[in-house]
């Protein structure tokens, strides 16, 4: 990496970090007065009412810190269109009430202008296919994101040690747009967590989590992760995995329990059958629990960009030991609910 872009890193970087944390507490005054408020309820850990607008903080410090540098391609242009909707609609979500429908609805459109931009994923030579697959992407990492915002924290963490690993592979492959994006958002994320670290003072709400999951499945389509088409294609998910994984999980064992029965259940309901409320089911404090979470993304993380480096065989031994890492997840999962003699408080 030459200085220049190097020098450009650190400064987005810092400005990301900066601009979120002098906007979260004006953000933070200002959520009530929209009426932006999470209150307690059965399905939620806190037990005060908590500003939810915090999104919009992390938006403002990835935003201004990008456009501030003033290198923008037509790749980029597409996927910050795409964030500023997806961000949109959330913070409409936070101070209103946006039905589910119009969510999938805004989906589509972003992932039209992805698609128009060129962010789309390549894998059959039929275009429709693509642009479907592509869709299902952005869908099922963002609503990922919305499920695992669940904790003080853990949302934001997440998207530090996934914006991480994809900042190390833009360095590796010298895709340098792709990487001030990653540094932004690493910046931007930090400098929330300042106040949503437990106990927090702010939650970043739909604004944040529709943004951050939009954006990581957005950037990760962005990425050329490996000349290897399998790996390319797996090593994203690898490192989106716990997200994705919980979400895939509790969906599963909530059909297979008759909690949900519909589509629209599924898309609408909220519990605490988590895995971050699995752990505090074992007697962790949210700490604890924060901190093993983080511990298992980044562990991921850690296999997901090592096995580009990897021949046939020694690639197939870390995508055993990844799936050797998901199943015990499982089991602890498993073994909570059983304990517990009875399926984890949810409505």
């Amino acid at each position: 990496m030459n200085t220049a872009w190097l020098w450009a890193y650190l400064r987005v970087f810092g400005a990301a970090v900066l601009i979120t944390l002098v906007l979260t507490p004006c953000v933070r005054w200002l959520a009530p007065k929209l009426g932006a408020m999470d209150h307690p309820s059965a399905v939620k850990i806190h037990l005060r009412a908590t500003p939810r607008l915090g999104g919009a903080a992390i938006f403002c410090g990835f935003l201004i810190s990008l456009l501030g540098l003033g290198i923008i391609t037509e790749s980029q242009k597409g996927v910050l269109i795409g964030a500023i909707l997806a961000h949109g609609i959330g913070f409409l979500d936070d101070t209103r009430s946006v039905p589910a429908a119009i969510k999938l609805a805004a989906l589509f459109v972003i992932t039209a202008f992805l698609a128009r931009s060129g962010v789309m994923v390549h894998l059959c030579p039929f275009p429709v296919v693509n642009f479907i697959l592509t869709l299902l992407w952005i869908v099922g990492v963002t609503s990922a994101f919305n499920a695992m915002d669940h904790m003080d924290g853990l949302a934001a963490g997440l998207t530090f040690f996934a914006s991480l690993a994809y900042a190390y592979v833009s360095f590796q492959n010298g895709q340098w747009a792709w990487g001030l994006m990653s540094v932004a958002l690493m910046g931007s994320s930090l400098g929330f967590l300042a106040y949503n670290f437990p106990p927090a003072s702010i939650f970043m709400g739909d604004s944040g989590s529709f943004f951050l999951g939009y954006l990581l499945a957005a950037m990760s389509i962005m990425g050329i992760w490996s000349t290897n088409p399998m790996k390319s294609m797996f090593v994203p998910v690898f490192i989106l995995g716990l997200p994705i994984f919980d979400l895939i999980y509790t969906v599963i064992r909530r059909q297979r329990n008759r909690v949900t029965r519909s589509l629209n259940q599924i898309v609408t309901f909220s519990g605490k059958d988590h895995f971050s409320h699995r752990l505090l089911k074992m007697g962790m404090t949210q700490r604890q629990a924060l901190f093993f979470s983080y511990a298992a993304a980044f562990a991921l993380s850690l296999g997901a960009v090592t096995i580009r480096y990897v021949f046939k065989v020694e690639a197939i031994l870390l995508a055993v030991q990844y799936l050797i890492t998901i199943f015990l997840i499982v089991i602890l999962m498993e073994f909570v609910d059983r304990k517990s003699k009875k399926p984890i408080e949810s409505r």
